[in-house]
């Protein structure tokens, strides 16, 4: 959520905690979205934001990464054996036999209108060890020939170098069209 523009109009900011507390939580608790990143473009807001939401707010640094040059070129060679990073399509989102695609489904929700608006305008990769997904790399969204990056790895395959080579997959198909990407995380995230 950014908070931004005017933060002086009391009877904006009232309407919007109702909006908050009326509209965006109760939708946010059914998608089982259980956190909002808010931003918040000057002091002012940053002295109301709490205020804002019926929920105390905590704060967390987060730190923004852009990428640059290309570091890891070989990373179809860095590969565990046994594991496969695929384009995310259509075919992948709806193969019910594939343990934890309803968990990639649930993260392009997340940020994307629609499955079909993603798949129309957004793009991404997966990792797949036999008929298990095990990690993915997606646009969060894509705005001209910037877009914003969401990569995780399923807790039982972490610290095998996955979200590195689902990431550089990713990234070589920015670099092949031209596009930006960038992304955000927790300060604490190492």
């Amino acid at each position: 959520i950014y908070l931004l523009g005017w933060a002086d109009d009391a009877a904006f900011n009232q309407e919007l905690g109702r909006f908050i507390a009326e509209t965006l939580l109760p939708e946010a608790e059914a998608r089982h979205i259980g956190i909002f990143k808010v931003y918040c473009a000057s002091e002012e807001w940053e002295r109301l934001a709490g205020g804002l939401f019926p929920v105390p707010l905590q704060r967390m640094e987060r730190v923004f990464y852009v990428f640059g040059e290309p570091k890891m070129r070989d990373w179809r060679d860095r590969a565990p054996a046994g594991y496969q990073v695929l384009r995310i399509d259509r075919a992948l989102l709806n193969n019910g036999g594939l343990k934890n695609v309803q968990s990639v489904r649930e993260e392009i929700a997340s940020v994307w209108p629609s499955i079909d608006r993603f798949l129309e305008h957004g793009f991404g990769f997966c990792t797949i060890h036999g008929e298990e997904v095990t990690g993915w790399c997606t646009a969060e969204y894509v705005s001209g020939k910037r877009c914003g990056v969401g990569v995780e790895t399923i807790e039982a395959h972490e610290r095998r170098g996955l979200a590195t080579v689902t990431a550089s997959a990713f990234v070589e198909y920015c670099a092949a069209n031209g596009i930006l990407p960038h992304w955000d995380s927790w300060k604490a995230n190492e």
